[in-house]
């Protein structure tokens, strides 16, 4: 049964997802991303051309091998597992092949490339972004209240960032000592009598 739920899975159509950005201390990348049934799934090609990683088909094994710097990830069609350096790791979807390419869940990057890469990984799948390293890219919560004629915008940083403000006529800007920002604006709210 598990077998035959991952080849339906494997045969579910693809159509093409808003791509993730890969943000490193020196650039931005973008990463296209492909949706398969519910689960977002990326090109190991892309992520061999982003990360310097060699991939190996091995016919005879029916396996992929990703490669970094002597340490190896291998993979096994149909299956949602990984083998990174050694360690068992669970996807949430297998590792598919779509014409030419060979497709993982975009959590790989996190699960199992993270074990055998030389910088910290981290997806963030609600902002769509792939950090590398030591990147400063803080989460921020913006929350608006209108007090009648006046507005309240509350930030919740984490973690906290430094950052300056600076005020026009007209708005109030807010500038954060970060790369990036993953930043979650909540609905507005209304306070006081209607």
């Amino acid at each position: 049964l598990a077998v035959a739920a991952a080849g339906a899975r494997q045969n579910a159509p693809s159509r093409a997802a808003p791509p993730f950005t890969v943000i490193s201390a020196d650039a931005r990348r973008p990463l296209a991303a492909t949706l398969v049934g519910d689960h977002i799934l990326v090109s190991l090609d892309d992520l061999a051309a982003l990360f310097q990683l060699t991939v190996k088909e091995d016919a005879m094994a029916g396996g992929v091998t990703v490669g970094y710097k002597g340490k190896a990830v291998i993979l096994t069609p149909g299956q949602a597992l990984a083998s990174a350096a050694g360690r068992l790791v669970s996807l949430p979807a297998p590792t598919t092949r779509d014409g030419r390419r060979w497709l993982v869940p975009i959590e790989f990057v996190s699960r199992a490339l993270s074990i055998v890469y030389d910088a910290r990984l981290d997806v963030r799948m609600n902002s769509r972004m792939v950090l590398v390293g030591d990147v400063r890219v803080p989460h921020i919560t913006i929350r608006q209240d209108v007090l009648g004629p006046q507005t309240r915008v509350t930030f919740a940083v984490n973690p906290r960032t430094p950052y300056t403000v600076s005020q026009e006529p007209s708005r109030v800007g807010v500038r954060f000592d970060a790369d990036a920002l993953d930043v979650i604006r909540s609905e507005e709210r209304r306070v006081g009598k209607e």
